[in-house]
């Protein structure tokens, strides 16, 4: 919910500090969210978390990897730490992120709001950034007919970043066992661990996690439900539960990718 703007100083002060808050958001998100494969890379983590060290960046739980880049949507193994940015608290309260994104795609539009839950120590702009990049990435939705513009509230969905127990208990009658995210009614809902940690359920570095999270859950609010692998050796579709097995299938956070071999 936006404060009534006065047209003085103050007004013109709050807005420049917003636009360089999104700004650096966004290109923090960025060079921390390397896009090319779902793979992290180790040196673009490591000069961010070294920022964090110094006093001079405070990424989105930033993370650093020893892992090495691949062509591959699935890397087989991945090693990483989390940067903290406080004691995690589930108060079911949540704050919004700031501003309007940019459309991308060229089919049926959607709007989305993107929230952190007060007190799980994430910025929602900063989550909105990351977002933003796994929605507008041109492996995505946007290849699917679909296109996407995130708003400060009032969206046609909402992606909702929440503590376990929060999750749990908005996700209900689900059972998602305090580890895994859902999608009910209009809302987005990820589990706070599993974004900040990944999982060890699937060879994806948590880039490559992120992207799958919420394509996945993405897909049912476009109207999607599950299915299995079609092929040992194939990756696997995103709208495959791929985190409770893979049948033979190959780990993708990609909706282009479904159903592919590897080149």
């Amino acid at each position: 919910m936006d404060d009534d703007l006065h047209r003085d100083g103050y007004g013109r002060s709050t807005l420049i500090f917003a636009a360089v808050a999104l700004v650096t958001a966004a290109s923090v998100a960025a060079a921390w969210f390397t896009m090319g494969d779902g793979s992290s890379s180790a040196s673009s983590t490591e000069v961010l978390a070294e920022r964090v060290e110094a006093g001079t960046e405070r990424p989105l739980r930033a993370t650093t990897s020893t892992s090495t880049p691949t062509t591959s949507p699935a890397p087989a193994t991945t090693t990483s730490s989390t940067t903290t940015t406080g004691p995690i608290t589930s108060t079911g309260r949540f704050l919004e992120a700031d501003g309007t994104g940019e459309l991308r795609g060229t089919g049926e539009a959607h709007t989305y709001t993107v929230e952190a839950e007060e007190g799980s120590g994430v910025d929602p702009n900063q989550l909105a950034a990351v977002v933003d990049i796994i929605l507008q990435d041109p492996r995505g939705w946007t290849a699917k007919g679909h296109s996407f513009l995130r708003v400060p509230a009032g969206g046609s969905f909402t992606i909702s970043l929440a503590s376990p127990e929060t999750a749990d208990a908005i996700c209900l009658p689900l059972d998602t066992a305090g580890i895994f995210s859902c999608h009910k009614g209009h809302r987005v809902v990820l589990n706070l661990t599993r974004w900040n940690e990944g999982t060890t359920d699937l060879p994806l570095d948590l880039n490559g996690y992120r992207a799958q999270v919420v394509n996945h859950e993405v897909g049912h609010e476009l109207g999607l439900g599950h299915v299995g692998c079609a092929g040992d050796g194939l990756y696997a579709p995103v709208m495959m539960q791929q985190s409770k097995g893979l049948d033979g299938c190959l780990a993708n956070p990609w909706p282009t990718l479904d159903y592919t071999a590897p080149r």
